[in-house]
């Protein structure tokens, strides 16, 4: 699985052999963030100060599929 759990700040990945992005998602499905990760990455620091409380959905995209998607929770 491409995506473990999510530690604070930090999104952990399993797997990654090739270059993607990482979007985060409100629930209505718009991209509230996105970022390049690089192959061989093994994690991504994420800054949620930014983000209103609420949930949101993480996912992993590379070669134009979705590799991954978790729920993530943020609470200020």
């Amino acid at each position: 699985r491409a995506l473990q759990s999510l530690h604070p700040r930090a999104i952990p990945f399993e797997n990654l052999d090739r270059n993607g992005t990482l979007e985060v998602l409100d629930l209505t499905g718009r991209v509230v963030y996105s970022q390049s990760v690089s192959a061989n990455a093994t994690f991504v620091n994420l800054n949620v100060e930014k983000f209103e409380s609420g949930t949101y959905i993480y996912r992993l995209v590379a070669d134009g599929k979705v590799i991954a998607s978790k729920p993530m929770n943020v609470v200020h």
